[in-house]
């Protein structure tokens, strides 16, 4: 049963920052809940793609963020007993099929080709005892890699703590922007790396690993500046987060 509270605070800003082919690039969307339900209509499916840039807050408990296709919308979507904070990025462009892969295992996404890129789109997870994910163990989470000829989705979780799934799709640009990881120790400040400035750019959460324990908006975020349209990710300590851009 979910706590009483809720407080859901939603950020959107969709007007388009420029036009380009393959995809126009969208403004970002949040959603905040504080034991609860959210629910943040993040505009038509048609013709767009939507992937998370970001998780933080207590994922403790049953707990789900996930984006959803909803009366021909997508939502971003959360479900939680404590506080979490999810943000996302919409595209004008082509998507595979979503992928899910639950505890302890690994599933391919799609082939690797120019352009491509793949992106966390949700996660859920519940517990046995006390903790959900990584709680503990440093690289307990999801991540997505390639082995040069395809993309993954992993999932790692101690099936004595915990259960969780994850859920992935790749999307498809002309030119591979790189991207960033960070692992960020015990006692450390929180670190923030610079990605691309590309003003054609979209770039999204690849891996989400460590303790997601924040009791307020920490985790692993991607941001951008709208001045110098500079990207950047932000890890706080005891966790691991990739983020991967798209042209």
């Amino acid at each position: 049963m979910l706590g009483s509270s809720l407080l859901v605070a939603c950020a959107v800003d969709d007007t388009p920052e420029v036009d380009t082919i393959p995809f126009t690039i969208e403004g970002a969307y949040a959603l905040n809940v504080d034991g609860g339900t959210g629910d943040l209509d993040m505009g038509p499916i048609d013709g767009r793609s939507c992937f998370l840039t970001g998780v933080g807050g207590l994922l403790k408990s049953d707990v789900s963020i996930r984006i959803r296709e909803v009366s021909g919308d997508y939502h971003l979507q959360i479900s939680t007993a404590f506080y979490v904070r999810a943000t996302a990025r919409c595209v004008n462009g082509t998507h595979t099929t979503e992928v899910s892969q639950g505890t302890n295992g690994s599933t391919m996404i799609a082939t690797m080709q120019p352009g491509r890129r793949c992106f966390l789109t949700g996660l859920t997870g519940s517990h046995v005892g006390n903790e959900w994910i990584t709680y503990y163990v440093p690289d307990d989470g999801f991540d997505i890699t390639n082995d040069g000829t395809s993309w993954s989705l992993t999932a790692h979780m101690r099936s004595y703590e915990g259960v969780g799934t994850g859920y992935a799709r790749c999307f498809d640009g002309t030119t591979d922007e790189g991207g960033v990881g960070l692992t960020v120790g015990s006692g450390s400040a929180a670190i923030t790396e610079p990605m691309t400035s590309d003003t054609g750019a979209a770039c999204g959460l690849q891996t989400l690993q460590g303790k997601m324990w924040g009791l307020t908006d920490d985790g692993i975020f991607i941001t951008r500046d709208q001045t110098t349209k500079q990207y950047f990710l932000t890890v706080y300590p005891e966790r691991t987060g990739v983020a991967g851009c798209v042209k």
